[in-house]
């Protein structure tokens, strides 16, 4: 039933009981209207019967309203359903809106999961790719790790040296801003990155042929094997043959009798009086003039110092034409200031380290050492107390150990110096980070003369560089020579000689006579170790100094780290002062010739890098107030060969007073 029709049946229960009470007003009325035209009787008879008739109609009409009222009752039952239905209803169809929304937003995350599921099956794929970039920078931290472990390694070993830890302490500042430049250039080396992953696929592809080659190459190695097993065979039997016929040839006697040859000779030592720093250097200055070779006194200076911190930068170098008395100022140097002096002429064959110390010829039994490894022997202060030298001849051995030497390697560039004497820089870089009196440390500097003997009790000899022992290099720059590399250049101070206006060529030296009286090693040292220390503002110099020059080497590709900044602080400290207030200004010009100008040779001048960095330079430069500097670098740019830089070097002679 319907809310509609309960509604009809509730107005129509009131419209029947309007009727009822309609009719029954009308049958009163005409009731009391007829009533006096009829008899009593009759009328009471009717009336009787009509009470009767309107009592039926009345209980008809009763019952009839007692069942409007229950429908009316029902009916409003019903409509209160209907209305609480009707709330249901509406309350249902937002359902069934938000139902039909639901379906569609449902129909849209389907279709992004879709679209997700694509873009996950992508990720995949870029995962698996990167898994494999992971393990490369894996590897790459790992070898992090391990450099900062040797770091580590480093700092504690300097903690040692009591007498850097404030210098180190300031280093550490530099070493951030040097951090911060790094992480400048990572970014380039991120480009770089990709170049290297396309070189990584051509060389995949090429290991095949590597791998071919490989083969190849086994079985000549095990031709070569079998070769080199026949004759050692044929050499041991030489060597039966050579003993039957002379006995004792090679006994140990014999065996490393030229290694105990003094080629140093003895001499006595320099008398107190003169054994200060400056009127060392005086003298020195007065023996130059005495045999006829004039040098600037910065000239003179700057070598000095360049001995004096052989630890940070083991060697010097002394560049520039023929003629401008590269030669002669070391060994001038040697004798004015009382230090034994060597000369050794580089040969263009010499290739591997056994062209400067000498060999074991198998054939005589016998080692064939050079002059050099003689004197390397009479200076060395450790051989004979270790008791490593046990073929030893102490009748002929003259130790000079508690003596200063300087070995002269003459035109050393005839040869490439990276075959001959690379590993023996090395050897003598690690001076610096050893206490001369600990054999283990000390071991690691050594170098080792192969004797050819065999047994546990015959073991290469070792012989130990100290720092009383100098080595200096000349080089002629002309088409015949090598340059030096990078790695000999940070390891270096190098001196260019130029072109000076008075020459004075080698028939009119006077007096190369080599020294009679000698300065001590003990003297030496304390020289070192009494440099003043530097103050504040002075540090803060150097500091400048030496981040204005690595941003001018930067934009060229040829920035320095530790070593070099260690060896410039070196310098300026050990540097004589005198009386002069500009010596700082001095020494830090001498490092920018010595140790940047340099890695300038062939700069191209027209790329902008390269202007740059030049600017940069002549910035430097004016800060320090070195006009004869400046002027030798813009002759180097206006001399420029095909755009490339020509550094020459500076010519001190024009200095004013000179």
């Amino acid at each position: 039933m319907t809310w509609q029709w309960m509604l009809f049946l509730y107005i129509s229960g009131f419209a029947i009981t309007g009727v009822v009470l309609a009719i029954t007003s009308i049958l009163a009325t005409r009731y009391h209207r007829e009533l006096p035209k009829k008899p009593i009787l009759e009328s009471i008879e009717v009336l009787e019967e009509r009470k009767r008739q309107t009592e039926k109609d009345y209980d008809a009409l009763r019952e009839r309203l007692v069942a409007a009222l229950h429908d009316i009752e029902e009916g409003q039952r019903w409509k209160d359903w209907m209305q609480e239905n009707e709330a249901r209803i509406g309350e249902l169809k937002r359902d069934e809106q938000l139902l039909i929304e639901t379906e569609s937003q449902l129909a849209n995350k389907r279709e992004e999961l879709i679209k997700q599921e694509e873009i996950l099956r992508e990720l995949k794929e870029r995962e698996a790719a990167l898994k494999i970039t992971v393990a490369d920078f894996d590897e790459k931290q790992k070898r992090i790790a391990e450099l900062r472990k040797e770091c580590d390694d480093l700092q504690v070993r300097r903690t040692q040296q009591a007498g850097e830890l404030a210098h180190f302490e300031k280093e550490i500042t530099w070493a951030k801003e040097d951090l911060s430049r790094t992480q400048e250039q990572l970014g380039d080396s991120r480009a770089e990155l990709d170049k290297v992953r396309e070189e990584t696929e051509r060389a995949q592809a090429s290991l095949a042929e590597v791998k071919a080659l490989h083969g190849k190459l086994t079985v000549e190695c095990k031709q070569l094997e079998t070769q080199a097993a026949y004759l050692r065979n044929h050499i041991a039997e030489l060597t039966r043959d050579r003993e039957a016929a002379c006995p004792g040839f090679s006994a140990p006697s014999a065996r490393m009798a030229s290694v105990w040859v003094p080629v140093l000779h003895e001499g006595a030592f320099r008398g107190p009086s003169r054994e200060t720093e400056v009127d060392a250097l005086l003298s020195a200055s007065d023996h130059f003039r005495k045999c006829g070779m004039k040098f600037h006194d910065r000239v003179i200076r700057a070598f000095h110092t360049s001995l004096k911190i052989a630890s940070e930068s083991p060697l010097v170098v002394l560049a520039g034409i023929s003629g401008t008395g590269k030669s002669a100022l070391p060994r001038l140097y040697a004798e004015g200031m009382g230090f034994h002096f060597l000369n050794v002429a580089v040969q263009p064959s010499w290739d591997s380290p056994m062209d400067m110390l000498g060999f074991f010829n198998h054939l005589e039994g016998r080692f064939r050492a050079t002059e050099l490894t003689r004197a390397l022997v009479q200076m060395d202060a450790y051989g004979l107390r270790d008791g490593r030298w046990p073929e030893r001849d102490d009748k002929t051995l003259v130790s000079l150990h508690d003596r200063m030497l300087i070995v002269l390697l003459d035109e050393m560039n005839l040869a490439r110096v990276e075959y001959y004497f690379s590993e023996f820089l090395s050897k003598l870089e690690f001076r610096r980070d050893i206490d001369d009196s600990n054999a283990e440390q000390r071991r690691k500097a050594e170098i080792m003369l192969e004797t050819g003997a065999s047994g546990a009790k015959q073991q290469p000899m070792p012989i130990y560089p100290g720092t009383n022992v100098l080595f200096v290099g000349t080089m002629n720059e002309d088409e015949s020579t090598q340059t030096l590399s990078d790695k000999v250049v940070d390891r270096a101070n190098v001196l260019r000689f130029g072109m000076p206006a008075d020459l004075k060529t080698a028939h009119r030296i006077r007096g190369l006579k080599g020294a009679t009286e000698f300065v001590s090693y003990q003297t030496w040292r304390e020289w070192y170790k009494t440099a003043p220390e530097l103050d504040e503002p002075q540090e803060g110099k150097i500091q400048k100094f030496i981040a204005d020059c690595n941003r001018a080497l930067e934009p060229i590709g040829k920035p320095f780290a530790y070593r070099t900044a260690n060896a410039i602080r070196a310098y300026v400290q050990q540097y004589p002062r005198a009386e002069e207030v500009s010596w700082l200004h001095h020494a830090l010009a001498d490092q920018l010739e010595q140790k940047v100008l340099p890695k300038f040779r062939g700069l191209d001048i027209q790329d902008q890098a390269g202007r740059d960095a030049i600017e940069k330079v002549r910035r430097i430069v004016d800060e320090l107030d070195d006009r004869v500097l400046k002027k030798a670098i813009d002759r180097g740019a206006d001399e420029a060969h095909e755009h490339q830089f020509v550094w020459r070097g500076v010519d001190r002679a024009l200095d004013e007073g000179h």
